[in-house]
């Protein structure tokens, strides 16, 4: 069989973008001190520390720029969920795209 991306059920890459972010989890343990929590899927992709952060995993080449997708539907999660991020004074977007240069806000 050559290659499973056409079919409608395949979850490869949903698996992947959770597995990046069980590896992001697992990098904010290994820098973290003892006892720290580490949130996934609770409060934002990973929470530590007052820190909410999405993690946005691409198998292909893509391009984060001031129209993308990603940007838009974090900052909405943020203004719509208003009282989940009222402990966190850092938002942070971690994603597998290129950022391009002309991008203003970034």
């Amino acid at each position: 069989m050559s290659g499973m991306s056409g079919v409608s059920n395949n979850a490869t890459s949903n698996i992947l973008g959770f597995d990046y972010q069980k590896f992001i989890a697992l990098e904010r343990c290994l820098s973290g001190k003892e006892n720290d929590v580490i949130w996934i899927e609770c409060f934002g992709d990973v929470a530590h520390n007052g820190t909410s952060t999405e993690v946005k995993h691409h198998s292909s080449k893509t391009w984060l720029n001031d129209t993308h997708k990603d940007f838009w539907k974090t900052l909405y999660n943020l203004m719509s969920e208003d009282s989940v991020y009222d402990n966190f004074t850092r938002f942070e977007l971690l994603t597998t795209s290129d950022i391009k240069e002309d991008v203003y806000f970034l």
